[in-house]
């Protein structure tokens, strides 16, 4: 099959098949290759699905062994799985798989039901870990002969809600899969030499004998590549490659207007203790801003249960001059200086000012 599946809570690579309905020969079901069509409905093949492409993943949920000492002849086929591991494993390219298939399939015993159960003992245990299973369909206008000439790529994000339960992130069971209570109403007869295993045996891979959180979901992580940095005064210069005048440029208008007579823009992303000057291309200073903040960081206020930040983290503009007087159209110089952090940053603006609006006044 031309891809593979992970599951993103233990990161492990899964197994993963396919089948194909070989009698529809038609939508390439005949040729062991992954190559479904956009058939639905065939001319060959009522309910076609594309050949029955069928993909198939499994889940490591199980590391439990068959235990079998074929106490009569007629159960000497299953010998080979004797001690071999159940269900679909991990990750092996789906070795684990192919090998309980096989040797079900060797069955030949004429002993009553005994031949019909046993050929589908391993398959059952294998198909319990199937955690997936689809029919994908290429698109209409689209076919495909070797999967090697697939067109595109295609991901699947599948997202499944599971309870907090015991076994960490996977299934668990305390019943076997070797007593009557897995396989109906009583064992095949003369099946007692191979049932023997016991409940515990298929605990999942994801429990422990010396439990960390009482086998309870459990994960771990760090923040060491996205702590805060406190005191760091490189980290801190860097910060004001972030500031920004917003809009620039402006054209007589900007989202933080209220009104037809507010003029504003905003200064962001400061730090807490700055001063900012504001001026013209010849040099003369139109507005200073002294900004402290310092304190507030983490401080808040909470509203609609969401924590807001006391600290407001920029500054506006009303594009007015130490007098209230607005300014004229043209290229300003912002100088922001931090002396906490011993840094300044130099910016440019460019503002267009729109008429006055004489039908409010």
């Amino acid at each position: 099959f031309p891809g593979y599946a992970i599951n993103i809570e233990t990161g492990e690579r899964l197994n993963m098949a396919f089948g194909e309905d070989s009698y529809n020969f038609a939508d390439n079901g005949n040729d062991m290759r992954w190559n479904p069509t956009s058939t639905i409905d065939g001319n060959t093949y009522q309910n076609a699905f594309g050949g029955r492409h069928y993909i198939y993943v499994f889940g490591h949920r199980t590391d439990a062994v068959y235990t079998t000492t074929a106490a009569s002849s007629s159960y000497a086929p299953l010998i080979p799985l004797n001690g071999k591991p159940i269900g679909a494993g991990r990750y092996d390219a789906g070795k684990q798989i192919y090998d309980q298939m096989f040797s079900s399939n060797s069955v030949t015993t004429n002993i009553g039901n005994v031949a019909t159960f046993l050929r589908h003992w391993p398959l059952r245990n294998v198909m319990r870990d199937a955690m997936w299973v689809n029919i994908p369909l290429l698109k209409r206008g689209y076919s495909i002969k070797d999967p090697a000439n697939i067109p595109c790529d295609v991901k699947v994000r599948i997202r499944v809600k599971k309870p907090y339960r015991y076994g960490y992130s996977t299934e668990w069971t305390t019943r076997s899969p070797f007593t009557s209570n897995f396989i109906g109403s009583a064992a095949p007869v003369g099946g007692t030499g191979w049932v023997t295993a016991t409940p515990a045996a298929y605990l999942p891979q994801d429990t422990s004998a010396v439990p960390l959180n009482m086998n309870l979901p459990m994960y771990e992580f760090n923040t060491a590549d996205i702590y805060t940095m406190i005191g760091d005064a490189t980290a801190s210069k860097n910060a004001l490659d972030y500031v920004r005048i917003v809009p620039n440029p402006y054209y007589a208008y900007s989202k933080y207007e209220s009104n037809r007579l507010d003029n504003r823009v905003r200064i962001t992303n400061l730090p807490s203790v700055c001063t900012i000057k504001i001026f013209t291309m010849n040099g003369t200073l139109i507005r200073t801003f002294k900004r402290d903040v310092a304190g507030q960081e983490d401080d808040y206020t909470t509203v609609s249960d969401i924590k807001q930040s006391k600290r407001i983290p920029y500054l506006d503009w009303d594009l007015k001059n130490q007098y209230g007087i607005p300014i004229a159209s043209g290229l300003y110089i912002f100088h922001i200086d931090a002396p906490s952090i011993k840094s300044e940053k130099i910016l440019k603006w460019f503002g267009v000012m729109r008429p006055l609006d004489l039908q409010n006044y």
